[in-house]
């Protein structure tokens, strides 16, 4: 082979060697971003199924608190109720 084709030769295989070396290091750092990413959603749906836990702690305590209130008012309207009966009593004697 001539020294000018193998001068080109020699360059080409250089050139691939760079582009090689530059696709591997391109896969490293694809990699570590997708472990990243992995993590990151990980993390979501830990969080995700806290804020589920919660939400589902929040719905029964709002049930008891709603039942909670309806029952005052019933007990305020039996007072009231009670109240006028007493002073229909009263007025009576």
């Amino acid at each position: 082979m001539p020294p000018k084709e193998n001068k080109e030769v020699k360059a080409r295989l250089e050139e691939l060697d760079r582009i090689t070396k530059m696709l591997v290091k391109r896969d490293f750092e694809l990699m570590r971003e997708r472990e990243r990413r992995e993590m990151e959603l990980s993390e979501l749906i830990k969080a995700k199924e806290q804020l589920e836990d919660q939400n589902i702690e929040l719905n029964k305590m709002n049930h008891l608190m709603i039942g909670r209130e309806n029952r005052m008012v019933e007990l305020k309207e039996e007072v009231n109720t009670l109240r006028e009966e007493n002073e229909r009593l009263r007025k009576l004697k």
